[in-house]
């Protein structure tokens, strides 16, 4: 059954050739004895094709109008279209018809994309809807994927499904511009967007992406990338502790992309700053090379007396090739907006009115329920803690490290990530001079690996400051250690100041028959050595 529709439409392409389209009268043109292909409705308001005997795959349908027009899409999977006229709204607006948690991809579109803000606003409305009628759900992702000049795919996921819709403008040669959307399958998506020649390898697209996500009790920021091979320093090929701290403010800076250009007029006048407290992350489980990362993060208010401190919340899950998770670590960050003034202390103030607006856009997140690797993790008995007093432990290893440019960034001090590299250094060195047997990568006879790690930063260091570090032992266990950290800068007096003090809960694992990452006691000759010094 062959069905034609009565229009003559003119459509004006972007090479502004006009296209008639004419047919006659409408009929349905039944060519065999088949019975004949029906529309019908769902309760939802689906509709859905019955009818097709004769074919082993479902065929479904999307409908979509405006004003003027109709639109229909129908083939073999998930089907779903939208058309939308362009009309004039102001951010407000459109922020109320698309909701906030959409806010981060509508200024992506008009920063990145070169939309206008009602190109822009209409094309994720549409790409919202055609997402719709294609799962029937109302919460799921929308994030960018690609861009081939004015068209635009979006990738939508929720609840294990992942679709592609493709957006582009249609301009008639009556009436307001328009958006269609249509739910398309990827390869087609890698057609339409990619040119071959150019992109000879196949990588998934969802490899790396970010966006934001709403959802009955939390609203949060999250980003996705694969472990690259600097990230799995651990002997065992997992991802080494100082890491997740630098994913820390990666992630961080990604999320603040929709005030980054008013917070930085803010700090490029020198008056006004940001001051890391401290930063601390618990590993639960581990991840390895290749594995997609996905990183969430919540932003609270950690000062309601003052209105001055803020909390950065990190969630970081492995996202298995099924699309179910697993929690890698979770983490924080606390920030204080400051004055800052010359020959006196910072001055933490009230927080200024966009920062307060973009930590009510992703606050209050609530972690979801995970597998973690680790949560049978045991240290095993107690062997020896320092008793309660002012001394920070047994001094195992001091080391001096010489700073410079690269360890800052764009504020001009130490970046606070260096703090956990220098204690990776010393705990691996103390460790390695031991055992330095372990210390093969080919082996893969067991490893110290982090659990958990804080600094807490009481004054900045500056390039070209030497910094001295001392790592104490606190705790001994049968199967971990925990240490403290102290900084300090060496000035040219002689004189030390300290800069941060911190603390890690590292523990021994070895690989079980399966490879699976498993605590167990540590080598005698790290426990004789630990103890003789007591």
């Amino acid at each position: 059954m062959v069905q034609t529709l009565a229009t003559t439409t003119q459509i004006k392409s972007d090479s502004s050739k006009d296209v008639t389209k004419q047919s006659g009268a409408v009929k349905n043109l039944n060519l065999t004895n088949e019975p004949e292909a029906q529309i019908q409705w769902l309760k939802s308001g689906k509709p859905v094709i019955t009818g097709l005997n004769n074919t082993s795959k479902t065929v479904e349908i999307s409908l979509a109008h405006d004003d003027r027009l109709c639109l229909c899409a129908a083939g073999i999977g998930s089907q779903g279209c939208d058309i939308a006229c362009v009309d004039s709204r102001d951010r407000d607006d459109w922020l109320a018809l698309l909701g906030n948690s959409r806010k981060s991809l509508l200024e992506q579109l008009t920063t990145q994309c070169s939309d206008t803000l009602d190109f822009a606003g209409t094309r994720i409305w549409a790409a919202i809807e055609a997402v719709r009628k294609a799962t029937e759900l109302t919460n799921f992702k929308l994030i960018l994927d690609r861009q081939d000049q004015d068209s635009i795919v979006f990738r939508g996921s929720a609840s294990g499904k992942e679709l592609c819709v493709l957006t582009f403008p249609l301009q008639l040669t009556r009436g307001k511009p328009r958006i269609v959307a249509l739910v398309i399958p990827d390869s087609k998506a890698q057609q339409i967007i990619s040119n071959p020649a150019d992109n000879y390898l196949e990588y998934p697209a969802n490899i790396y992406c970010f966006g934001t996500e709403e959802k009955t009790s939390s609203c949060f920021f999250y980003v996705r990338w694969p472990v690259s091979y600097k990230n799995v320093a651990n002997l065992s090929q997992t991802v080494y502790f100082s890491n997740f701290f630098a994913w820390i403010e990666q992630v961080r800076d990604l999320a603040l992309l929709p005030i980054r250009e008013t917070l930085g007029e803010h700090l490029a006048t020198g008056e006004w700053g940001m001051v890391t407290n401290f930063a601390e992350v618990e590993v639960v489980g581990e991840a390895g090379l290749d594995d997609v990362i996905e990183s969430r993060i919540g932003v609270s208010n950690a000062s309601v007396s003052s209105n001055s401190t803020v909390d950065f919340n990190y969630d970081w899950l492995k996202v298995l090739p099924n699309g179910n998770q697993e929690r890698v670590a979770v983490g924080k960050l606390q920030m204080t907006w400051v004055k800052l003034t010359k020959n006196a202390p910072p001055q933490p103030l009230p927080l200024p009115e966009f920062m307060q607006e973009f930590i009510g856009q992703i606050s209050n997140y609530t972690p979801e329920s995970f597998p973690e690797s680790f949560e049978d993790i045991s240290k095993g008995e107690k062997l020896y803690e320092i008793p309660f007093g002012p001394s920070a432990g047994l001094l195992l290893r001091e080391q001096s490290f010489s700073t410079c440019l690269e360890e800052t960034d764009a504020i001009g001090n130490i970046n606070f990530q260096n703090y956990y590299i220098f204690q990776g250094r010393l705990r691996d060195g103390f460790f390695q001079e031991i055992i330095p047997e372990y210390y093969r990568r080919d082996l893969k006879q067991g490893e110290f690996r982090c659990l958990h790690s804080k600094v807490d930063f009481l004054r900045e260091a500056f390039p070209f400051d030497c910094i001295e570090v001392k790592m104490y032992l606190q705790a001994l266990y049968e199967s971990s250690v925990s240490l403290v950290f102290e900084y300090f800068r060496s000035c040219p007096n002689g004189v030390k100041e300290k800069l941060a003090v911190g603390k890690q809960d590292a523990i021994w694992f070895v690989p079980d028959d399966n490879g699976k990452s498993i605590s167990a006691s540590m080598p005698s000759k790290v426990r004789t050595a630990l103890l003789k010094n007591i």
